[in-house]
Order: structure tokens, then C-alpha cells, then sequence
């Protein structure tokens, strides 16, 4: 949230490269951050997991879930993120679509489409929803470079 008046301050004053320079930053920014938290949520899975479980099985069950919902972790910064430097630039129609659209067109159906073909198997309904993380942090990303393009 701490780029959107310094981007759309800027925008309006046509200051394309302190538009590009806070988008940049502000997206290494996050992408370091979500990584590392990633790196480190996986990393103490099993004691994290321990804390509010008691049965061994369960704790495995739990530490594995958070080691793979990590994977998504790692980019689910990317849609928010994109749909602010929307917000911040103008309509905010491309920021809800981006918002809603990333959940209703690809993080639900992949979810409901790998729970039928897997028999809800969670290791698989799991790796949907890091999937769908993906998913939509390629599409805000191809949104973004679309944008770009066009500025």
C-alpha cells in the first residue's frame, strides 16, 4: 500500500521513471520478503506444526502442507501488488478484475478440478492452490508487462 501515492503522485505528474523505479522496487521488495518468509515458514514446518498439534501423523500431515502452500507463499504478493499499481494509475476496473478475476478464473476451478480428478487427496488439493498462487502471479505479471508496454 505504501507505493500507491507515490505512484499515482508521480503518474500524474508523468514521472514515468519514478513510476517504474517504486513498481520495481516495490516488487523486488516483496517478492524478497515472500520468499524469504517462505524459506523460513518451510524451514520450521515441523516445530510450527508441533505447536498446535499433538499426534506425530498429524504434525507430518500439517509440516508437509506448509512446506509445499510455501511454494505459493513465495509469489502471492505479486497479485495485490499488481492491482495496486492499477488502482494507483487510474480505473480501478483492471484492479478488480486482476483481484477477483485470479480467484474465480484460475485458484477456484483449479482447486475444484483437482479435487475431482484426485479425490480430494489434500497432498493434491495442496499443490492446486500453490498452483493457482502461480497461476495468478503469471497472469498480474503478464498484466504488468502488458501495461508497461503500453506507457
Amino acid at each position: 500500500q505504501g507505493m500507491q501515492p507515490i505512484i499515482g503522485y508521480n503518474h500524474g505528474l508523468r514521472r514515468q521513471d519514478r513510476v517504474t523505479g517504486a513498481l520495481r522496487l516495490s516488487l523486488v521488495s516483496s517478492l524478497a520478503y515472500s520468499v524469504v518468509a517462505a524459506a523460513v515458514i518451510a524451514a520450521l514446518a515441523h516445530p510450527v506444526a508441533a505447536l498446535f498439534l499433538k499426534e506425530p501423523e498429524e504434525i507430518d500431515l500439517a509440516a508437509r502442507a506448509l512446506r509445499i502452500l510455501c511454494v505459493g507463499i513465495a509469489v502471492s504478493g505479486v497479485v495485490p501488488l499488481v492491482a495496486a499499481y492499477y488502482q494507483s494509475i487510474g480505473p480501478p476496473q483492471p484492479a478488480y478484475l486482476l483481484a477477483v478475476g485470479t480467484l474465480l478464473a484460475i485458484k477456484l476451478p483449479l482447486v475444484l478440478i483437482v479435487a475431482q480428478v484426485s479425490h480430494a487427496d489434500p497432498t493434491s488439493l495442496w499443490w492446486a492452490i500453490a498452483a493457482g498462487e502461480i497461476g495468478g502471479a503469471a497472469v498480474a505479471g503478464g498484466a504488468l508487462w502488458y501495461a508497461k508496454r503500453r506507457t
